[in-house]
């Protein structure tokens, strides 16, 4: 992956799980609560404990 497709890659905050577009945040940093961003794709299977139990597929 170069430099360019992380500059448009989408972002989410591992604290407040707002989501960015990655060229928005400022050192790697949530600009509404300051936590830590991660890649938006695979974020809920990185952290299923975040899932709300009623937005899961089969509930």
């Amino acid at each position: 992956m170069n430099r360019k497709d992380r500059w448009d890659e989408m972002m989410i905050c591992s604290t407040c799980e707002q989501t960015i577009i990655a060229y928005k945040a400022q050192d790697g940093r949530c600009p509404h609560c300051g936590g830590e961003l991660e890649p938006l794709d695979g974020f809920y299977e990185r952290h299923p404990e975040l899932l709300d139990e009623d937005t899961e597929p089969g509930h």
